[in-house]
This record gives structure tokens, sequence and C-alpha cells, in this order.
């Protein structure tokens, strides 16, 4: 339902029918014109492979031998 919402947004700011466009380039085509740009730039936030923005679930510290050894001697 939030990707509806901004859909709709973006629909409203660009006064377009999203389904006229099939492809990412194409939107992007659309903003760069309307901002008066030649293309978009895109710039990588963070370096790494996955972005500390993105995680799921909470980071944990876990002694892999202590998980053994527990599973081990019970």
């Amino acid at each position: 339902m939030l990707a509806n919402t901004h859909t709709v947004l973006f629909e409203e700011q660009y006064g377009v029918d999203i389904e006229l466009y099939s492809t990412t380039d194409e939107i992007d085509r659309l903003v760069a014109k309307r901002n008066g740009l030649e293309s978009l730039e895109i710039e990588l936030m963070n370096p790494d492979m996955v972005s500390p923005r993105g995680d799921v679930f909470p980071k944990t510290s876990v002694d892999i031998d202590e998980v053994f050894t527990k599973a081990f001697m019970e």
C-alpha cells in the first residue's frame, strides 16, 4: 500500500500517469527534463555493498564456539 502512496504523490507532483512509463530510465528522463537537467546523477551514498540503513535484523555479536558447545553438550 505504501508504494501506491508514493506513486500517487509522484503523479501529482509531475502531473503524469505513471502507467504510461515502463522503465525507470523513462522516469529518470522525465524528472531530469522537468527539473531542467540533462540527466540525473546517481550518487553512491554508502560504499559498502549493503547499506546499514537497509538492515532488517538487529546486529548481534555471537560467539559461534559457545553456540556449538551448548548445542552438543545438551
